[in-house]
């Protein structure tokens, strides 16, 4: 009883203190049924290419809140379980925020279709796009906690080979079940885009869309035409961009192949070429690491990188590829994680830069280059030991 008494303390405070809200700050009220209490909810900026977490919160009896300035433009934001919260789907609820208030209601802990109100175009367009594929999203959500969870016990420590192979089966079954949502999805999508004005909301879908291109034929003329009455601006869009790199594809570097090179660009603005960092460092092997700030597994790899680039300085060199397109706040994340490998900037964009003809499709992403100028090694992702375990046989080899 006394703890219930607490709660309601609580409760009134929390309320209490919307009544207070600032006039430069929007509220947004959740409350999402069986959910316990003191779940970890935090609230990250969602624009371009970049997920920043900027405010965390505990839920009270299913309960909770967030503040977020006020803005001119709608801003795209994403509700996420903290990583210490069990049993989700690792996705996101999309929230549109400008001026007025927001609520978001729902039950469990499948976030990405639970129910946002705001009085924001973009979350109107965002909720028509859930509400053609609804069923579709529950469904690929419980088998997306099935599979969050064997990835869990797959990059432990102490999980054993045998065990890892059972569960690498588990994930290709989980994978072959949620492959056929996903393609409903993209074709509920189209047919949502066809029927009006593309707005930020359907960009976004178009990019998700385009993950798909390979698996079946008929997305590809449908999405072409959809792109097609995109205006010069929204062409410019970051996931615009993604779209046509997937529409229009370029020829991407295999293993074996020489290396694609760019001109890329350190903190002090000077440009710098792959080529450049060969002469530089003659019989020495190159590991291109595609990186972004608001990745959470890149900045898991920042401590074994630098643990790597030092162990081996005599034959590797460490060169760190940031397209997030924000300067500034690249160079004080860097100066604050401490960076000691080369760091550099690819302008182009994650998309349409350098990491297009690497066939990067997200980050991290790694690429190995031996000292004769050849690609030698591919792949993506990042767990614990596993970047050491990828490099290392490269460099001992005799």
């Amino acid at each position: 009883m006394k703890k219930t008494f607490v709660a309601l303390l609580l409760l009134a405070g929390l309320f209490a203190r919307a009544q207070e809200q600032k006039s430069d700050s929007v509220v947004i009220r959740g409350h999402i049924h069986d959910l316990p209490d003191s779940t970890g909810i935090r609230i990250a900026s969602l624009e371009g290419q970049l997920i920043v977490t900027f405010a965390t919160a505990k839920t009270i009896q299913g309960r909770f809140q967030f503040e977020v300035p006020v803005s001119v433009v709608p801003q795209r934001y994403a509700l996420l379980f903290n990583h210490d919260v069990k049993d989700t789907p690792g996705m996101w609820c999309e929230v549109w925020v400008k001026d007025g208030p927001v609520t978001v209601t729902g039950k469990g802990k499948l976030l990405h279709t639970w129910d946002v109100q705001s009085d924001v175009a973009e979350q109107r367009d965002n909720n028509r796009y859930l509400a053609a594929s609804r069923s579709e999203w529950d469904q690929y959500q419980l088998l997306a906690v099935q599979r969050s969870n064997y990835v869990k016990i797959y990059m432990s420590d102490t999980t054993s080979k045998a065990v890892r192979k059972q569960l690498a089966l588990q994930m290709n079954l989980i994978d072959s079940l949620t492959d056929p949502i996903e393609l409903k999805i993209a074709h509920n999508d189209l047919r949502v885009l066809g029927q009006g004005a593309i707005t930020r909301v359907g960009v976004s879908r178009m990019k998700s869309i385009s993950y798909h291109l390979a698996e079946d034929s008929t997305l590809r003329p449908a999405l072409l035409a959809q792109y097609a009455r995109l205006t010069p601006d929204q062409k410019k869009d970051v996931d615009a961009q993604y779209v046509s790199a997937k529409l229009f594809p370029v020829s991407v570097v295999k293993v074996g192949d020489p290396l694609a090179d760019t001109t890329l660009f350190d903190l002090e603005g000077k440009a710098v070429t792959l080529n450049d960092l060969r002469r530089e460092n003659p019989g020495k092997y190159l590991l291109l690491d595609f990186w972004s700030i608001g990745c959470g597994p890149c900045v898991e790899a920042g401590p074994e990188t630098k643990e790597l680039a030092a162990a081996y300085a005599d034959r590797l060199v460490v060169v760190g590829v940031n397209a997030d397109g924000d300067a500034k706040l690249w160079g004080e994340f860097s100066k604050e994680h401490e960076i000691t490998w080369v760091n550099l900037e690819d302008r182009g964009g994650l998309y349409t830069g350098l990491g297009r003809y690497y066939g990067v499709a997200g980050v991290p992403f790694y690429v190995v280059i031996d000292p004769d100028g050849k690609v030698v090694k591919k792949w993506s992702g990042y767990g614990k030991g596993y970047l050491t375990n990828m490099v290392k046989p490269v460099l001992e080899q005799k």
